[in-house]
């Protein structure tokens, strides 16, 4: 039943081995500023690697696996190119870290080892050391339980260790050890593995030496040395207090001098500490533990021959608590039985002893519960003369007892098993075993033990004293520092009054000349007005001025409109003439060349409308300019789904002068390209793209899937209208035209326009 508290001395064991001190969480935009100004070098290597471990080690790194990785590879490469082993196993284990958030098991652990054996070829061991520790957290994370592959990775982590000079790593590597066969059951190997970490404590700090003194307890308790058990106890005991420790590790620490007590029958001190636990228990507000120690007090009550006061308290306590909780808890059943078996309650004593046999077939206890388990069962069984199941308890009891080497409870088993030989009259075999457990009783406690425990507890109460009257004394000295401290401010005080009636003189001296100065500055102040009076006119002149300025300016900004406008209205107007006349036309080519012309006029058309339309008057969004002619040249030669567009063009605008032979341009080629690209109602595609391709030079390409031209027809020597008003409208944008006939035909256009790269 005590070793309750073993889950939460495991638990701050893993935490004090985990790899060198957390330094404080680094800035990841800082980190990536750096990196964008660094140099291929070991800095900008460090920081990939920093990078990595932020994003690998966020509270969620699902998010920025990605980029974790990256950093991990950038890292890897990098360190190949600057021959740094180091930095390289490093990135290894960043990049374990990785695999291991993406549950990938096999890469982790493939990447780990890479890591370490890079380091070992080094001599890195210690490096290689905290690689071997990082594999055991990754078994652990990836569901691993057997407590035996743990230990096999601290030993390799231990055996590099001892080859540094990294004495705080190896003690706390030996701790760990240490409390993994304490939890295994091994307390004598438990035992070797913490006294060489003792060997080491002088690399320890305060609440190091508070756990380790505190797990040499549990082991030295559980191997029955019960002097050395109290010993131990009470030094972490001191380093509980020098610390001021109020986490759960100060309630495993109280709790375990608590049961060292009552193993020793000193009940009163055992009910002390327990009381302790409970309180550090309750301030961190950790139900369990509370449950525990009160399980605990109970242990002392019925020791101390208190059942039914034990009981009502266990009866008060579980409706304290939620009830989940309660149940949970074996412990308070194993209390109510022993306390129904002592005041001879059978009848309620045989309801918590079968809730016992169902719960421990139910889940299968470890060695240390299962003894007391046992224990308490043996004891209702003899109480009650069932001799059969008695035995059968008694018989699991030895194997647990065998398993711990704990003689106090191999004492214990004797004891139960003269009782078993009395009932079936075998008097002989009863005293046989009666006094064997009464021998290894005698060699845990005897008179002279009791006086080394009455010594330890003098010894440290002692110490205790020394440390208030030490304390004492340090509050007379500050008493004392304090009256001279008084003195010397008596006589400062003197010398301030002196100095303040200087000071009031010289203040007089001051307010004179101060008074002076103040019928100046009115002087001075009268004239400032008047300055100050001409300055707010001309500010005003000034305001009425810049008014006038943005009204002017309005007024042009809606006469550019209204320009825009009108010519747009004026285009379309020529436009419905033509389209007019061309109802009278019976010429072919005519009628053509006025379509022709109408489509040159809409692609101007649409540029003004976009202008007027637009909060700025000097300049065209290409983009939606562009998407509005193909749809009137879609619409107009009504090509249907048979021929669709595809377009690549950048996000800019372009002033007026370029907008309109640009226009013009495209107008051309793709209505050339719906002309003649795909004769016979042919399926096809017209790309357009507009992009910059290098500093103030933009290119437009048009280019189309269709049949292309023959060989025969040379674009550089042809004379249609088109190609002349495309060579035209090139040069007019101070560029060049190229055609290219291939798959289709592609007209490009190279130009350039500072301006075309502003952002819309």
């Amino acid at each position: 039943m005590f070793v309750y508290i073993r889950a939460i001395l495991f638990a701050f064991g893993l935490l004090v081995i985990v790899g060198n001190a957390l330094s404080q969480v680094p800035n990841p935009a800082a980190l990536q500023a750096r990196l964008l100004n660094s140099r291929p070098d070991t800095s900008r290597l460090s920081t990939l690697l920093k990078l990595a471990d932020y994003y690998n080690n966020l509270a969620d790194p699902s998010h920025e696996i990605n980029r974790a990785m990256t950093y991990g590879t950038d890292a890897e490469k990098l360190s190949l190119t600057l021959n740094d082993k180091r930095g390289l196993a490093n990135s290894y284990t960043a990049q374990a870290k990785t695999w291991r958030n993406k549950r990938d098991t096999a890469k982790a652990m493939d990447y780990l080892r890479r890591a370490k054996n890079l380091f070992v070829a080094n001599r890195l061991l210690r490096e290689a050391a905290e690689v071997v520790l990082n594999m055991e957290e990754f078994y652990q994370y990836f569901g691993g339980t057997d407590i035996n592959v743990r230990i096999a990775y601290y030993q390799q982590a231990l055996a590099l260790f001892q080859k540094t000079t990294a004495k705080n790593r190896e003690e706390a590597t030996l701790k760990v050890l240490g409390d993994f066969y304490y939890v295994a059951g091994d307390n004598l190997k438990s035992l070797q593995y913490l006294q060489q970490a003792q060997a080491l404590i002088e690399y320890a700090g305060v609440f190091d030496k508070e756990g380790l003194y505190d797990l040499l307890g549990s082991v030295n308790a559980q191997l029955g040395n019960l002097n050395k058990a109290l010993e131990y106890g009470l030094l972490a005991v001191k380093m509980t207090e020098l610390g001021k420790d109020t986490t759960m590790q100060a309630c495993a620490v109280y709790n375990r001098v608590g049961i060292t007590y009552y193993n020793m029958k000193e009940l009163k001190p055992a009910l002390l500490y327990f009381q302790k636990s409970l309180n550090v228990a309750t301030r961190c507000k950790d139900i369990q533990t509370q449950i525990n120690e009160y399980v605990l007090i109970a242990q002392v009550m019925t020791a101390q021959g208190r059942f039914a006061d034990c009981a009502d308290m266990l009866k008060k306590v579980s409706k304290q608590f939620p009830a989940a909780e309660i149940t949970r808890h074996i412990g308070f059943d194993l209390c109510f039985l022993r306390c129904y078996v002592s005041l001879k309650k059978f009848t309620e004593a045989k309801v918590y002893c079968d809730r016992i046999e169902t719960a421990i077939k139910k889940d299968k206890q470890n060695n240390s519960f299962m003894l007391a388990i046992q224990n308490y069962l043996v004891e209702y069984y003899i109480a009650t003369h069932q001799d059969r199941p008695a035995r059968a308890h008694l018989s699991l009891m030895r194997k647990a007892v065998a398993a711990q080497h704990n003689t106090l409870a191999l004492a214990l088993t004797y004891s139960w098993q003269a009782a078993l030989d009395s009932i079936e009259n075998n008097l002989a075999s009863a005293y046989k075993n009666l006094k064997i457990a009464n021998s290894l009783q005698d060699s845990i406690w005897n008179e002279r033990e009791g006086r080394q425990v009455a010594q330890l507890q003098i010894q440290f109460e002692t110490e205790k004293k020394d440390q208030q009257l030490k304390a004492k004394a340090d509050r007379v000295q500050l008493l004392n520092n304090q009256a001279r401290l008084q003195k010397i401010n008596l006589a400062q005080e003197k010398t301030t009054q002196k100095l303040i009636a200087g000071g009031v003189l010289l203040l007089l001296i001051l307010l004179a000349l101060t008074y002076n100065s103040y019928r100046s500055k009115q002087r001075v102040n009268r004239q400032l007005q008047v300055q100050q009076l001409e300055i707010e006119q001309k500010n005003q002149s000034l305001t009425n001025l810049v008014h006038q300025k943005d009204d002017l300016l309005q007024e042009k900004e809606w006469l550019m409109k209204e320009i825009h406008h009108r010519v747009k209205n004026n285009l379309q107007i020529v436009i419905s003439l033509l389209s007019s006349q061309s109802n009278y036309l019976d010429n072919d080519v005519a009628y053509k060349a006025i379509r022709e012309s109408q489509h040159r006029m809409q692609s101007i058309s649409l540029i003004h409308q976009k202008l007027y339309q637009s909060e700025n008057l000097a300049l065209v969004d290409i983009r939606a300019y562009i998407t509005d002619l193909i749809a009137y040249l879609r619409e107009s030669f009504d090509t249907g789904p048979r021929i669709t567009f595809e377009t690549d063009i950048a996000h800019a605008k372009l002033d007026v002068t370029r907008a309109v032979p640009l226009g013009l341009i495209l107008n051309e080629a793709i209505t050339n390209a719906i002309k003649y690209a795909f004769p016979g109602n042919r399926n096809g595609k017209i790309s357009i793209t507009l992009k910059p391709r290098e500093e103030g030079v933009c290119t437009l390409i048009i280019h189309d899937d269709g049949v292309g031209l023959p060989e025969t027809i040379d674009f550089a020597k042809s004379k249609s209208l088109g190609m002349s008003l495309m060579r035209g409208l090139s040069k007019q944008l101070g560029g060049s035209l190229r055609v290219e006939s291939g798959k289709g035909i592609t007209i490009i256009v190279d130009f350039v326009d500072e301006k075309l790269l502003k952002a819309v």
